[in-house]
């Protein structure tokens, strides 16, 4: 949810969310430019869950900073 209209953070913190479904969020993120933090404490995340998020967020960046 985000908190505050125009926030900009994004918080699914104490959700219980896996590696598996933050990796099918991450191509979303590429699609909300206005969440600039994300907040995922306390779920069950290991380093595998990092890789597809940054991913997103290098396409993320690469799309805005392209004109």
């Amino acid at each position: 949810m985000l908190r505050k209209r125009d926030s900009g953070r994004l918080s699914l913190a104490h959700h219980g969310l896996g590696d598996g479904l933050v990796a099918a969020l991450a191509p979303s993120l590429a699609r909300l430019p206005r969440v600039t933090s994300l907040d995922l404490t306390d779920n069950r995340l290991t380093h595998a869950a990092l890789q597809p998020l940054m991913q997103a967020r290098a396409i993320f960046f690469l799309a805005a900073h392209s004109s």
